[in-house]
């Protein structure tokens, strides 16, 4: 099959207590854009989330994509600023839309499309699999999503002592398993930090309506998959 010119993306609910059981994987949700890289022999395409092409606003994302060993591709994940010192910066990812910096990061975290293979019949962690194969060394700019299961809260709460921006929680299903009907209810869950994890359910709610620009360490990233 050739690659999907386009797939909707699911796109995460946002919850107050992270699920818990052998059905769910747990990520750091990232702050930046959600960004689909679609690959096409040699050619690379940059998708947002509502279907809009915008490889011509991160040529540099775009070479990165183009170095990986396949025919074709079909990769979801998040594009961030990310300065010098490792910290991610909102600001830095507007910039670089107009300026063409090099300096952005395409979180993968999702494949979709493999040479030709329907991946995304397969359940959640046999599709990351494959995706961190293909990107055991991956190009500079593209960096592969980590991810942890059991305890859903625990992870929450490592995330919140870390400071970061929120965390997401995946079903394991495949994706076209999921009934049309039931797809809404199985979307990511998504669950944003707070300074202090014992602060009110009213503080809780205040908290999630703050503007999106937070600071995330890539290395604090990797250390709340390996303590939680």
């Amino acid at each position: 099959m050739p690659s999907p010119r386009w797939v909707e993306p699911q796109l995460s609910k946002l919850v107050e207590k992270a699920p818990t059981g052998p059905n769910w994987v747990h990520e750091i949700k990232f702050d930046g854009y959600r960004m689909a890289a679609r690959i096409d022999h040699g050619k690379v395409q940059l998708l947002t989330r509502s279907g809009l092409d915008w490889t011509a606003k991160y040529p540099a994302t775009a070479a990165a994509f183009a170095k990986l060993s396949v025919k074709t591709a079909y990769i979801d994940g998040e594009l961030c600023g990310v300065r010098a010192d490792g910290v991610t910066s909102f600001e830095l990812m507007q910039q670089s839309a107009d300026a063409g910096y090099g300096s952005l990061v395409h979180f993968a975290f999702d494949l979709i499309e493999l040479d030709g293979e329907d991946v995304a019949r397969l359940p959640l962690l046999e599709r990351k699999q494959r995706l961190a194969r293909l990107l055991k060394d991956p190009p500079a700019g593209i960096v592969y999503s980590e991810h942890e299961g059991g305890d859903g809260e625990a992870f929450r709460r490592a995330a919140c002592r870390h400071g970061l921006h929120s965390v997401k929680s995946r079903c394991q299903r495949p994706i076209v398993s999921i009934p049309p009907e039931a797809a809404r209810r199985l979307d990511p869950l998504k669950l944003r930090q707070v300074e202090a994890a014992d602060r009110s359910q009213r503080v809780r709610r205040r908290a999630v309506g703050k503007a999106r620009r937070q600071r995330i360490e890539m290395s604090t990233w990797r250390e709340v998959v390996a303590a939680a």
